[in-house]
């Protein structure tokens, strides 16, 4: 099976996690970083997962009570993480036959989604997967692209993309535009990982006398 990675807004979507063990506690760490409305229902509720509710209250909800069918009538994606493989069978029977998203832990052929290793930083995301078939490949490549990106680069990003509409009022053609986009990266590469916005006008200026 392949893996198609793409990413989708998520803001308005409601994320069940089912499960209340170290497992269920790693997938809500993991969703905390987006801005979705949370619940975790379990009987047996770690203390870690106690503290993050009570942490990020305003998007995550506690349900101490045995997981029941209609929990997923509200659910867009689903994380089934109890140690009970055969009731995370049964979730992921019924997410399939309500066509939602469901992620069974350590169990692929159970999933119809999975979840890469992510790399955030304030401007990027960075995914990685190797479909399954190596954490550890994966996990030393997220180690490495993490020691890669320069110091400053999310610096650089935001003023990239803050020059964006500029640039596209300015510049009509797009592989001019491409142009001048890649130079920008360059040369705030070579600054420091910085750039100006004299320095975006002289960059526009040059490559349109060029044409």
């Amino acid at each position: 099976m392949k893996y198609f990675p793409f990413f989708m807004d998520v803001s308005k979507m409601q994320c069940l996690i089912i499960g209340g063990g170290e497992v269920a506690c790693h997938k809500l760490k993991a969703m905390l970083a987006y801005e979705m409305a949370l619940t975790v229902i379990g009987t047996a509720i770690c203390e870690e997962i106690k503290e993050l509710v009570i942490e990020h209250k305003e998007k995550v909800t506690l349900k101490e009570q045995p997981f029941l069918i209609t929990d997923l009538l509200e659910a867009d994606v689903v994380f089934a993480a109890t140690s009970d493989q055969f009731l995370n069978h049964l979730v992921a029977e019924e997410c399939k036959r309500l066509h939602l998203f469901v992620n069974v832990v350590d169990e692929q052929e159970e999933c119809n989604f999975i979840m890469p290793a992510i790399i955030h930083t304030e401007e990027l995301q960075i995914a990685i997967s190797s479909e399954g078939k190596s954490p550890a490949a994966v996990s030393y490549l997220k180690q490495e692209i993490r020691l890669s990106i320069p110091k400053g680069f999310d610096r650089l990003v935001r003023q990239l993309g803050e020059c964006r509409e500029y640039v596209m009022k300015m510049v009509p053609q797009q592989k001019r535009r491409k142009r001048i986009f890649d130079w920008l990266l360059v040369l705030g590469l070579q600054n420091g990982c910085s750039i100006s916005n004299e320095l975006i006008k002289e960059v526009v200026a040059q490559m349109q006398e060029k044409e």
